[in-house]
């Protein structure tokens, strides 16, 4: 008698924005039946509905409760912007995951966030791992007349995501394309600072990051870049 595999379930949040809307479709097209997908934003008037397969809902304001609508989730995708809110998401999502017993984080930033420039080159100002969050923070903007603070926010979210003790997989791209890329996409480890195209399509990084949920990607920082 074969045993029955179990059923993935995928949670994506942000899900409002171009790369969380693919990655919506792209987990949908991926499990079919094999699965469920939900789809989660503080802005729930903004997600399109792809499938009434898929279950949309806004994030929940308690912690509870979003602990909650995480329940049986498998793996989750916490889609980092350069936004304002996104270190408090980056918060709330973690803990709420701690408290449903869900431990498989796949979180994608934008490349920016790690002072790295759109042809793979390293700002010599960009804070580092091995300084402390503190010191990156105050380096973060050293030469800069007047600091972001969307990209200041993304870049703690990272470092909370890095900090979790979750089982992570963190994925940085450049510029999200809402049409589909000329080519396809490849991660390479972001300690070899690769070169990255100007943009990428959402479609595509989609997909390299909805396989980033593999055991094998656990603990792997890589960059997003077109082939």
């Amino acid at each position: 008698m074969r045993t029955q595999e179990p059923r993935e379930s995928l949670t994506i949040v942000d899900a409002a924005s171009a790369l969380g809307d693919a990655l919506v479709s792209e987990a949908y097209l991926a499990l079919r039946d094999a699965g469920e997908v939900k789809a989660l934003s503080a802005q729930p008037d903004r997600l399109t509905r792809f499938s009434r397969a898929i279950t949309y809902e806004a994030i929940p304001e308690s912690l509870e409760d979003y602990a909650k609508a995480l329940t049986d989730t498998s793996s989750l995708f916490l889609v980092i912007e350069e936004h304002v809110e996104a270190e408090a998401l980056a918060v709330e999502t973690i803990r709420a995951m701690r408290r449903a017993g869900v431990s498989r984080l796949i979180a994608a930033a934008p490349l920016d966030a790690l002072g790295y420039t759109v042809n793979g080159v390293r700002d010599t100002e960009a804070p580092r791992r091995e300084h402390s969050l503190t010191e990156r923070a105050k380096k973060a903007w050293a030469n800069v007349g007047t600091p972001n603070p969307a990209l200041l926010a993304a870049r703690r979210a990272i470092e909370l995501v890095r900090c979790s003790g979750l089982e992570t997989t963190l994925l940085l791209h450049p510029p999200i394309l809402v049409a589909p890329g000329p080519a396809p996409v490849t991660r390479t480890p972001a300690s070899y600072a690769p070169t990255a195209s100007a943009d990428i399509g959402a479609a595509n990084a989609a997909r390299s990051i909805l396989a980033a949920r593999m055991p094998t990607s656990i603990g792997a920082e890589d960059v997003l870049s077109e082939s």
